[in-house]
Parts: structure tokens; sequence; C-alpha cells
């Protein structure tokens, strides 16, 4: 008998007590029966306890030989599964190899046959170990170099296939004046849509000779992983910024204010930009702009005679500005005569950047035996695209010609 059916005969019993001991008149044999069903509940009570015990032993046990991985995307940047991640993640680096009890906390795909070769050349034989999965080791690159790439909408797919998304555009629509027994005009959202592709990209190889790997005491593991974090998020910053000339195009702005001087951003022109955001994106507005053109406003005062540079909520200096925060870009464009140094929009609402699965590093050892060396590259899948509900959510300072 398991819990649930021991539980149901005990709460059975329980009731079917209840009912002969509550009747009208209760008879010497309604007394004997309601005492001996009490004592068979309480001893189904006591057997629950015990039945549970051994399932709460089992569900540990459990737990403990298989620990929650945290994969791509995954919030869990703890500092356990951090180092659990870092610990499984060297000894792949180094040998190839995941031992059972690492398994758990980074995912691996199938082992292919490659061969000798340049990467660009067709591949027979060898072998590659592909590992994913292990997102808290970047995260600290995301934070340092990858702002917009968070900053934007996210979207994240098991698969890089064609994705049709739909918008609509209701933005002029309100309400409107009808006589009596008149008939409301028909007033339809402008519907749009578009489908979204996905772009295979890479880090690029990275030669590592396997004296090196086997003798250094250089914490060479964490080295690789964050040379790869940062390419990873600089590359899709990159990409946000300026486009990439295939499914991930650069993101949209409309004219919201144009400079007074060609070289010079003044307190007007920030205010021009702020005021000409609709109303309904600013509360959720960030401004993007490189370190450079940030380093421009510091000198900026307001009317008031107050920076306009201010902490953001957790206190860090020249972060935001009216409130809203600073989203660094260095691939923005400088303050020069006819660039647009400086966004002002709410980006989750005007761009999306779709990620098709995790980005996964291959450990070439058999491609580059000859030479004693060993390869690593990462690749991963995304795409991006921009939305526009009809008010346009991002305007942009174009600096005067």
């Amino acid at each position: 008998m398991n819990l649930n059916d021991i539980t149901s005969k005990r709460n059975k019993l329980m009731v079917d007590a209840n009912a002969l001991i509550t009747k009208a008149e209760v008879t010497t044999e309604d007394r004997s029966n309601f005492d001996r069903m009490i004592a068979d509940a309480d001893a189904m009570s006591a057997d629950i306890t015990r039945m549970k015990a051994v399932e709460d032993f089992n569900s540990e046990r459990r737990s403990s030989r298989r620990p929650p991985r945290a994969g791509f995307g995954n919030e869990d940047h703890s500092d356990e599964t951090t180092t659990n991640q870092k610990r499984a993640f060297k000894e792949w680096f180094r040998t190839g190899q995941i031992s059972s009890e690492n398994r758990a906390f980074l995912r691996t795909e199938e082992q292919r046959d490659l061969g000798a070769g340049t990467i660009s050349d067709p591949i027979t034989g060898g072998n590659v170990l592909v590992p994913t999965g292990f997102d808290p080791i970047f995260h600290a690159s995301l934070k340092n170099y990858g702002q917009l790439a968070d900053a934007v909408g996210q979207l994240s797919t098991s698969s890089g296939g064609p994705l049709l998304i739909a918008a609509d555009n209701d933005t002029a629509q309100g309400l409107t004046l009808v006589g009596e027994a008149v008939a409301a005009v028909e007033t339809d959202p402008t519907v749009s849509g578009q489908t979204s592709y996905t772009d295979t990209l890479t880090s690029g190889l990275v030669k590592i000779s396997n004296q090196l790997l086997q003798d250094s005491e250089f914490d060479l593991d964490s080295w690789i992983a964050n040379k790869f974090g940062l390419r990873y998020y600089r590359g899709l910053t990159k990409m946000i910024t300026q486009g990439n000339g295939s499914n991930i195009p650069a993101l949209a702005s409309t004219l919201g204010a144009t400079s007074v001087n060609p070289t010079t951003i003044t307190y007007t022109d920030i205010v021009g930009l702020y005021g000409s955001l609709d109303a309904a994106y600013v509360q959720n507005a960030s401004w993007v702009m490189t370190t450079a053109t940030r380093a421009v406003l510091m000198g900026q005062l307001s009317t008031t005679g107050q920076p306009i540079l201010q902490m953001d909520v957790s206190g860090n200096p020249f972060s935001s500005i009216f409130g809203r925060p600073i989203v660094i870009s260095e691939f923005s464009p400088a303050v020069a005569a006819t660039n647009k140094p400086i966004l002002f929009g709410d980006l989750k609402s005007a761009y999306v950047l779709r990620k098709a699965g995790g980005f996964a590093i291959k450990r070439l050892d058999q491609l580059f035996a000859l030479t004693n060396e060993t390869g690593y590259v990462l690749f991963a899948r995304a795409g991006a695209y921009n939305v526009n509900p009809g008010t346009v959510p991002v305007r942009n300072l174009t600096m005067h010609a």
C-alpha cells in the first residue's frame, strides 16, 4: 500500500467514526466500534509518518546525487552553483572528460568523429565534446560588456528555425462621440507581421599547447571562459548597435532632437530628447551611449545648478539622467557632426534579441594532435528584430551638421 492509499483509508475511517459517534442515539456497540476505528486510524497515522520520512529521505538522496544544473539563461547565479560549474568546466577543459560527480553541473552533447585539417575544411576524424550551460561563469562579462544585450527584450527558443512575429498598432484609436441610434464605426487595429531568423555566431578559434595545459599554474580554464564571455557579449552588443548585415538588425530609432552645436551636447539638447519620447515609454526608458559620451555629460548642469548625471537606485554614480538609467554601448557613434551619439527609449518594447538554445564551447584535441595543441571555439545561434507599435519607442539625438 502506498502513501496515498493509506492516507485515503485513514481519512475514510475518521469520517465514518465521526458519523458513528454523532448519531442521535449512540449505543454501546457504536462506542466500541468508534474506539476500534480511532485506534486503527492512529496506527495508520503512525504508518503515514514513517512512510513520509522514507519518502523525504529518498527525495533528498536523489537531489544530492543529481543537483539541479543552471543552464543557459538560468537565474541561478549563486556562489555554490558557480563554484560547481567552474569545477566541472575545469575538469572538461584540461582533460576533455567529465566525471559522474560533475556531470550534473555541465551538460554535454554528443561526441562526433572529426578529422585533421583547418576548421574551414571538411572534417572526417577525431573527437569533439560539446559542453553547454554554464551561464554563471559568463555572467560577469554580461554585466561589464553586455549591458545593451541584457537591456533589450529577450526571447529564448529551443530551435533556430523561422519564427512568425505578429504586432498591432492601435495608438491612434480612442473614444469617439456618437449620437443616439447611430452605429459605431469600425476601427480595427493595424496588424502587421514579420519573420525572425537566426544566425550562427562564433567566437573564433583559440589554441593552447598541451604542455601549457599540463604544467601551467595559471588558471587557464577561467581565462578561456572569460575571453569567450567577453567575445560573446561584446559581439552581441556590437551587432545590436550596428547590425550584422544578416538577421540581427541595428536597434532602430527616430529623430528626437537635433543638437544646437555639431560637436558639443548641451542641457537643452538632453531636455529636448527626453521630451520627444511618448509618455507611455518614459517610465521604462533608458539612455544608450558610450563611456566617452557620458564623460562629455559629466560637466553638464541643469537649470537648478545640479549635475544632470545622477546616481542609480543602487547608489552608483553617473548612472542615470532624469531618473532613467544609462546603458553603455561602446559601439555607439561618437559626438560628431550628423552622428547619433545618444538614444533614449524603452529598449525592451523596441527590440527583441532571440537566442536559439544555449552557447557551446567545443574542445578540439584530435584536430591539432600533430602540433600537440588543443583548440577551443564557442558557437551560438541568435537573431533579433525591431518592434514599432506606431509611436517609435526609441528616439535619438542627432548632432547638427
